[in-house]
């Protein structure tokens, strides 16, 4: 895939939408039945992708005596179609913030039932890390910084903290002291209200444990393991904010 089917990729086109799109790039304003034959697809079915780019503002369309032809948006117009997405999904974004209160609201909220959800790699663990930003709530964290894959702290630097920043409850935390855990107060003090350091030579933290709401996470960052999982059981979440607050007591 070169550079150019990439991007159209990446606005959603598939594979049949591409190269329609690039033909009349090539040929310019066209019936669909030139546009199926030149990539060699049946013209029910280019007929059929050609609509669905029209509604996606990617092609226009005009009959000519009769004659209805297609043509694909120039490629200058399309930052416009990329602006018009992305101001259509922050505005999504917008409104989910506001109605997921209510979304909560309908979920069953039971003691004594329990899940647990797996992760891995570095797409996993981002997803825990938006799990912990995705609500304005307290999360508490037992951590080993020192140990994290750069392509995490990365993330933790581009997303996880410009959210929690933004969060009117701020975090706690229990590091192991080191170079990293010092970088990461200085990105993360606006989101955390306290820093707790203990020296690694005594108790050292292999895993990085986070407490929140009703759930617990605990993972690996290391790129040797790149793997965690979250139980949701209100009774573990609340046990593990009285040792985060025993734990906290003692070294502080």
């Amino acid at each position: 895939m070169n550079e150019l089917e990439k991007l159209l990729n990446d606005l959603g086109l598939n594979k049949k939408q591409t190269d329609l799109y690039l033909a009349s790039l090539q040929l310019g304003q066209q019936p669909a039945s030139v546009l199926a034959r030149f990539i060699n697809i049946p013209r029910s079915t280019g007929y059929y992708e050609l609509n669905e780019l029209l509604r996606d503002g990617l092609f226009t369309k005009k009959t000519i005596h009769g004659v209805t032809k297609f043509q694909a948006l120039s490629p200058s117009m399309l930052e416009r179609v990329i602006d018009t997405r992305i101001n259509k999904a922050n505005r999504i974004k917008t409104n989910f913030q506001k109605i997921l209160p209510e979304f909560k609201k309908l979920e069953k909220q039971d003691v004594s039932s329990s899940n647990v959800s797996f992760y891995s790699g570095v797409e996993g663990l981002c997803r825990m890390l938006d799990e912990f930003s995705a609500t304005d709530e307290t999360v508490r964290y037992i951590s080993a910084h020192d140990e994290m894959d750069k392509r995490i702290l990365n993330y933790v630097k581009s997303d996880y903290i410009p959210k929690s920043n933004k969060h009117k409850n701020k975090n706690k935390i229990i590091i192991n002291s080191g170079e990293k855990a010092d970088q990461y107060r200085d990105i993360a003090s606006e989101a955390y209200d306290e820093f707790i350091y203990i020296d690694p030579k005594e108790y050292k933290f292999n895993l990085t444990t986070a407490i929140y709401s009703d759930k617990v996470a605990f993972w690996s960052y290391k790129s040797t393991d790149l793997s965690g999982f979250i139980i949701k059981n209100k009774n573990v979440s609340e046990d593990l904010k009285t040792y985060f607050n025993i734990i906290k007591k003692f070294f502080q």
